[in-house]
């Protein structure tokens, strides 16, 4: 018993030797399926295959980022580095955001008040601007506003002195007045301050700001303040010839404003009557009628009557003897379009309108008050006034 218990053991132990080497045989030999040779990188074959298939993986893979290139190990940013300026440069533009060629490419917009009498409407309910319309010269443009120091050339004090009726209409509101100045005034060559008049400085600053800008008087400020460190010591208040500078240099009308006019002067031609002549602190009264009207309710000519003491003031200030309107009153919510064809089959109306007397005109947009479900127009007449483009 005793020796077939000792014989059982030396099986045991001859079979676990046995067993033992067979292991070792098999991972000397490379055979073995387990999972310790998927790591084995001294395999050129498995190298190359890893690799292979990190490229493919990395190439067709669409939301990956510069910033993960530059981060990703054992790869060479420079030429994806140059590669990236080459494109760049062909993106860039060849001159800089400030010089004349670019500046000259905002120049001479139109904004779309301009271009259709649709654009022609004032929303007295709105919460920006219940005074006026929105003179709108797109994004491009308004990148240019937005990098100007317009304290270099814009002084709402001197502004609503020098425009009086503009600042009535605006209701004496700084911000919107900059705003006016920015997208209309300097259009206008309208001088926003004691310091800068945009005569002065084309006369007295560099020809080639003339040979690019022209009459384009918005190239003539943008370029001033985009370049102050090197055109502050031009004269920008007295011309060098002597002659004299004006705060105003020419009037821009909206669609309506200037079809309105033209309706207005074939009606007068009709008469012999001389053409009626637009001024623009005129009109801005005639816009400050209809924003009474529309926004305030009145009827027709009912505000005139209750204040004339206040219509007085208003035409002292222009310096006009007499003064005459001719209003529409639109039920419902209106929309802009040309009013001349229904004064001239009122005879009240028509009147006015070829009056030989009269000589100036202004002419208001339509004013809608959607709470109140009306809109008006206004045409205002003067025999003689005293303003910024007319004295």
């Amino acid at each position: 018993m005793k020796k077939k218990l000792i014989y059982i053991l030396y099986v045991i132990l001859i079979l676990c030797i046995l067993s033992t080497c067979s292991k070792e045989d098999t991972n000397d030999d490379g055979d073995s399926n387990s999972g310790g040779y998927i790591y084995d990188t001294t395999n050129d074959d498995t190298e190359d295959k890893t690799t292979e298939e990190v490229i493919t993986e990395t190439e067709t893979t669409e939301e990956i980022t510069a910033e993960e290139i530059s981060t990703e190990e054992n790869i060479d940013t420079t030429t994806t580095e140059e590669n990236i300026g080459e494109e760049d440069d062909m993106d860039t533009p060849r001159y800089e955001f400030n010089s004349v060629e670019a500046i000259s490419l905002v120049c001479g917009l139109k904004s779309n008040v301009e271009k259709k009498i649709a654009y022609c409407c004032v929303e007295t309910d709105t919460d920006h601007n219940p005074y006026d319309v929105v003179y709108d010269y797109g994004e491009e443009y308004n990148k240019y506003v937005d990098a100007c120091d317009w304290s270099l050339v814009f002084d709402a004090d001197y502004y609503m002195e020098t425009f009086p009726m503009l600042a009535l209409l605006y209701h004496y509101d700084e911000y919107l007045l900059l705003e006016h100045f920015q997208t209309v005034g300097i259009h206008e060559g309208r001088q926003g301050c004691a310091t800068f008049n945009v005569s002065a400085y084309a006369t007295n600053g560099s020809k080639e700001l003339w040979d690019i800008f022209g009459k384009n008087y918005e190239g003539y400020y943008l370029y001033y303040m985009l370049n102050y460190e090197s055109e502050k010591d031009i004269d920008t208040v007295n011309n060098r010839d002597g002659s004299p500078t004006l705060v105003q240099y020419r009037q821009i009308l909206t669609a309506l404003q200037a079809g309105e006019l033209k309706a207005a002067n074939e009606y007068r031609a009709e008469v012999g009557a001389q053409p009626l002549v637009f001024d623009s602190e005129f009109a801005a009264f005639a816009n400050y009628r209809a924003y009474l009207n529309s926004a305030e309710g009145w009827s027709a000519h009912e505000w005139c009557n209750q204040n004339l003491e206040t219509l007085y003031s208003y035409m002292n200030i222009l310096e006009a003897p007499t003064y005459s309107e001719n209003t529409v009153t639109t039920t419902g919510y209106g929309y802009g379009e040309l009013c001349a064809d229904n004064y001239a089959d009122s005879p009240d109306h028509y009147e006015a309108m070829v009056d030989t007397r009269f000589f100036y005109m202004g002419v208001s947009n339509v004013y809608n008050a959607k709470e109140r479900n009306r809109g008006s127009q206004f045409d205002v007449f003067t025999i003689d006034l005293n303003t910024p483009t007319h004295n």
